[in-house]
């Protein structure tokens, strides 16, 4: 976890997420699934380009 948090502060970011990638996790890109998740939650993480 240090250095993915060193590495980010490299890049120049001011927060970071880390998180665990299983069976709820998901990358929906440009309109469809790039990794589709193994159940249904109700949250979300967005990011947007400013």
């Amino acid at each position: 976890m240090e250095d993915a948090a060193e590495v980010m502060q490299k890049l120049g970011a001011a927060n970071a997420l880390n998180l665990d990638g299983g069976g709820s996790s998901a990358m929906y890109y440009n309109g469809s699934y790039k990794v589709g998740p193994g159940r249904n939650l109700p949250n979300a993480v967005v990011l947007q380009k400013r």
